[in-house]
């Protein structure tokens, strides 16, 4: 209940309050971290549920919650002993719940289109905001494989839109992050290949130009 009541905030005080409310929660438990984070996830997701692009209020509430999530995981770095005796973050447990919450949503035949694009929206401005690494090249990598990779088989083709219309937003979030890295070129190549391959004629393919970022004319083609 204390967290629901702080998080009210999020989005109308500064994101240094929020969390020095948040800090006085008691987590000195893996329960209690597991509920704060529930709580942030929830709130996020629907945040991003309603995102549009072209609407600065929602993008803006959306990207304050990832704000809120990563400020706090900075200045409450505590490590909580957990039963088996493994060593447990707020961060940490944070994407342990989003991680099940997306293999749990992607494994969905068929898949909830709202709910998939708010866990793909959530996932494209966590890994812009934060530093990139190898660790997060590829895991954002695995997940653009779990939604249209090879190993769907081929029945999947013949039903695959709400997949490639992800597959397709993330890639438009995070594509002039991974232009950055070699790694994030590899994984932008196969992933677009495979995009054509399964729908060539998706509009985004205007917009997601291995070689060029995702910006300037790019994105002004896509709001027209």
């Amino acid at each position: 209940q204390a967290a629901d009541t702080f998080l009210d905030a999020v989005g109308t005080c500064d994101c240094d309050i929020v969390c020095a409310w948040l800090a006085h929660i008691d987590l000195e438990t893996h329960a209690c971290l597991v509920v704060l984070a529930s709580a942030l996830l929830s709130r996020t997701l629907a945040a991003f549920a309603s995102y549009c692009e072209l609407d600065e209020v929602r993008t803006r509430q959306g990207s304050a919650y990832v704000d809120v999530i990563l400020a706090f995981a900075r200045q409450c770095p505590f490590r909580l002993v957990r039963e088996d005796g493994n060593r447990e973050t707020f961060l940490r447990t944070f994407l342990d719940l989003f991680q099940f919450e997306f293999e749990t949503e992607v494994s969905k035949q068929p898949l909830d289109p709202d709910k998939m694009r708010s866990i793909i929206r959530l996932l494209g401005h966590f890994f812009n905001q934060r530093k990139t690494s190898t660790n997060s090249v590829k895991a954002v990598g695995q997940a653009l494989n779990d939604l249209v990779g090879p190993q769907r088989g081929e029945e999947f083709r013949l039903e695959c839109e709400v997949e490639v219309d992800c597959a397709c937003e993330l890639l438009y979030l995070i594509s002039p992050r991974l232009q950055e890295r070699l790694d994030g070129i590899t994984i932008l190549s196969h992933v677009r290949n495979r995009l054509k391959d399964l729908r060539p004629n998706h509009p985004y393919f205007r917009v997601l130009d291995v070689g060029t970022p995702c910006g300037g004319q790019a994105n002004l083609e896509k709001k027209k």
